[in-house]
């Protein structure tokens, strides 16, 4: 049985409501007309042995547990996982997200594989979750994880922010939920208006600011609009609140609407939010702005999602522009409307994890604010938490650095401001302390202190003046690229389990020519169904138009993330063959899928700095099988 679309839509709709809803409702939630509602009940019914929805007087009630039943076989049937990755993913959610036991030989039928390859996925697993300090383990035929609780939720945040999408929240989404002349008018008037101003918005937090921007501007277009708040406050400065007053002067005039003075304070609200500035700043307490209801409610949501998911969404970041966006989501609740969404049909299909915490936050608002969350206002709920999935995820990418200064002044922040615009690509400043026992609340990387401080193994210190001369910003620079690569080396050991296989490797004659050595890896992958046929023309394409051999190593691939799964085939050589001006003895072959394309420059690094080494490369064309090449990769990495 197969529930799609809006069908599944108005199944969820009602297995999460505890009253009877009218066709009116459920229209209005789905975007359709109430014939189409009845029609659906109608299919949905057809569908399973037993109905799955009754009809009365005060509307339709999910039956159950037939109907969440109907829901659990038809995602099953949709979304079977078919790689590694995917079934670890797929497990881990199971046990630690939705504690359902699994039957080990149950499970293998229903991913489709023998209990062998399952057995195999677990000793694989293991070794991918051993930095996490859990396990995997086969108890009476169960499937169970063993492990503190605290590193339980460590695995489920960390593989989360592994398969959270990159760049969530970019122009193309945004034009897909909204008019594309609306988006384009809006930035065209945010940045023609800051260029002038000293303030200042990178791409993600301008992107951030639009989202709410839009949102607000359609729901006053609906007639919807913010009809109190519980304390007013002054949120910029007068020069920086000026250039905002006219930015929402722009607004109405760009797009017919009429802003009342709740609105436009929100609007300042969001702009100091998203502004560049010093992170951690004690701010108005949360419940001045939103109000008490909404705020014991996000308090329920972030304890929740810190214990299931084991991801902090407490964060000077996300909480305000957050509480403002439920804020209004509660407004529309209790006038007995909602937005739509053009991402609620491809929702769950698309960004799965994404759709998976949107899900649980929208059944936890539900609780604690006794209202009903459409599918459309739950896919704005999404856009909101996938933004801040990447944003956290990004961020886990640089060096996590903490500033320190003696004193609190407002020297504090102009070294804060002048750090992140001169390193602010390499370094994520995750706080600014003038008491040296705080640097240990932060999992610091480096340490920035413009006071002398003793040395550690838990963190790199720099040591700097107040004021930041050339020399030390040069230090800074050495000390950025030294841990760059620590981190490229860790990163390549985290992956290395799953990227790199012993069906993967060969030994290649060093009478073989460049093109016979592609062709033979292309074949082998092929023949494990990794890459279609079309990779291997693209990996002749793409080596055509630049060598991509360095020293004695040679890294071909294809432009487009092709693969089916991501895998390295590493080929060996005695002695080094032609590739184009170089002579190689290594050859890593890379087919990157599509899900792994934010990771092909880091990976790409990785190899480079990692192969770079001439003796390591004159050691490993020695090597004969795949276990000699991993024990000295991993101890290299280890160093």
């Amino acid at each position: 049985m197969m529930i799609q679309g809006k069908q599944r839509q108005l199944l969820l709709l009602l297995c999460e409501s505890s009253q009877p809803l009218t066709a009116k409702q459920l229209s209005e939630q789905l975007g359709c007309s109430i014939r189409t509602v009845k029609n659906y009940v109608a299919q949905l019914n057809c569908m399973n042995e037993v109905a799955l929805i009754t009809s009365s007087r005060q509307g339709y009630l999910a039956m159950q547990p037939a109907a969440q039943d109907a829901l659990a076989k038809s995602a099953a049937t949709q979304q079977i996982p078919q790689t590694f990755r995917d079934r670890a993913f797929y497990l881990i959610r199971q046990i630690l997200i939705h504690h359902a036991p699994l039957d080990v030989f149950d499970l293998a039928e229903q991913l489709f594989i023998s209990y062998a390859t399952l057995k195999a996925d677990i000793a694989k697993m293991n070794q991918m979750f051993a930095p996490s300090d859990v396990k995997m383990v086969v108890r009476r035929h169960h499937l169970q994880v063993e492990g503190t609780e605290k590193n339980k939720r460590r695995l489920v945040a960390r593989l989360m922010m592994e398969e959270a999408p990159h760049h969530f929240i970019d122009r193309s989404l945004l034009t897909q939920n909204f008019n594309q002349a609306d988006v384009e008018q809006l930035e065209k008037i945010i940045k023609e208006a800051l260029v002038q101003s000293r303030l200042s918005l990178n791409d993600d937090a301008l992107l951030n600011l639009m989202l709410h921007l839009l949102i607000m501007i359609q729901s006053i277009q609906h007639h919807q609009t913010l009809v109190s708040r519980e304390s007013y406050s002054t949120w910029l400065d007068k020069e920086d609140a000026t250039v905002i007053t006219r930015i929402i002067g722009r607004l109405e005039q760009a797009f017919s609407v009429s802003l009342n003075k709740h609105e436009r304070e929100e609007i300042h609200m969001l702009f100091h939010a998203n502004m560049d500035r010093l992170p951690f700043r004690p701010r108005e307490k949360l419940q001045d702005v939103v109000g008490q209801q909404i705020s014991d409610a996000m308090q329920v949501v972030f304890s929740e999602v810190k214990r299931v998911f084991g991801i902090e969404l407490k964060n000077e970041w996300f909480t305000l522009p957050f509480g403002l966006h439920l804020k209004k989501m509660y407004s529309r609740a209790m006038q007995g409307s909602g937005l739509n969404s053009p991402l609620t049909d491809t929702l769950q299909e698309e960004f799965p994890v994404v759709f998976e915490l949107a899900l649980f936050v929208s059944n936890c608002l539900n609780k604690a604010l006794r209202i009903s969350i459409s599918a459309g206002e739950r896919a704005y709920l999404a856009l909101h938490l996938g933004a801040e999935l990447d944003r956290q995820k990004q961020l886990a990418e640089k060096i996590q650095t903490v500033i320190f200064t003696p004193h609190y002044t407002r020297l504090s922040e102009q070294l804060y401001q002048n750090l992140s615009s001169q390193f602010g690509r390499d370094l994520n400043i995750v706080a600014t302390v003038n008491d040296f026992s705080e640097i240990g609340k932060y999992d610091a990387e480096l340490l920035i202190t413009t006071a002398p401080q003793p040395i550690t193994s838990a963190y790199q210190t720099v040591t700097i003046s107040p004021f930041m001369t050339a020399r030390e910003k040069r230090h800074i620079m050495d000390v950025i690229e030294q841990q760059q690569a620590r981190n490229q080396r860790d990163f390549l050991d985290q992956y290395f389990d799953i990227y790199f296989d012993e069906n993967s490797f060969f030994r290649f004659s060093s009478s073989m020519q460049q093109h016979e050595v592609i062709a033979e890896m292309c074949t082998r992958l092929e023949r494990q169904g990794l890459v279609p046929t079309s990779f291997r023309t693209h990996v002749f394409e793409r080596e055509a138009a630049a060598s991509t051999a360095f020293g004695e190593v040679a890294i071909p691939h294809s432009v487009y993330m092709e693969a089916k799964q991501t895998t390295f085939s590493i080929g060996l050589a005695k002695d080094p063959i032609s590739w184009g001006t170089h002579h190689v003895r290594l050859v890593i072959l890379t087919a990157i899928s599509q899900r792994d394309q934010h990771r092909f420059m880091r990976l790409y690094d990785a190899l480079i700095t990692m192969f770079g080494d001439e003796k390591m490369v004159n050691t490993l064309s020695g090597f004969e099988t795949f276990g000699q090449f991993k024990d000295l990769v991993k101890t290299k990495m280890n160093l």
